[in-house]
């Protein structure tokens, strides 16, 4: 559940993504753009988590770097640490951290072992 979506789009406005920035001339639709590609990273990521072990961490990374390089204008919420504990930042932060490790080993023993 994310809180804090918010952007514009105009019918038949192209949609453009670029790993390494996310900016773009209206932060608003930039962060449409933002949004879609980080969800898609985190699904990713869980999908190829239950397939390898630690194999879904190259897209938990890309999400990371969205967060990183997200639009940065103040009607922008969800990608910054201090706006809240429950946010983007905070899932792709801690999907990184090594600290919750066991979280990714879990999820891939759960789908090759099965529950128990």
């Amino acid at each position: 559940m994310d809180d804090d979506i918010a952007f514009r789009y105009q019918e038949f406005q192209s949609i453009e993504f670029n790993e390494n920035r996310v900016q773009g001339n209206d932060p608003m639709a930039a962060n449409l753009t933002a949004i879609l590609a980080y969800y898609v990273n985190i699904i990713l990521g869980f999908d190829y988590d239950s397939f390898g072990l630690r194999s879904g961490d190259p897209y938990f990374q890309k999400a990371w770097n969205i967060v990183n390089n997200a639009p940065e204008s103040g009607d922008i919420k969800g990608w910054k640490s201090f706006e809240s504990l429950r946010n983007r930042y905070w899932l792709a932060e801690n999907l990184e951290n090594n600290r919750f490790a066991l979280v990714h080993d879990a999820v891939y023993a759960y789908y090759r072992s099965g529950p128990r």
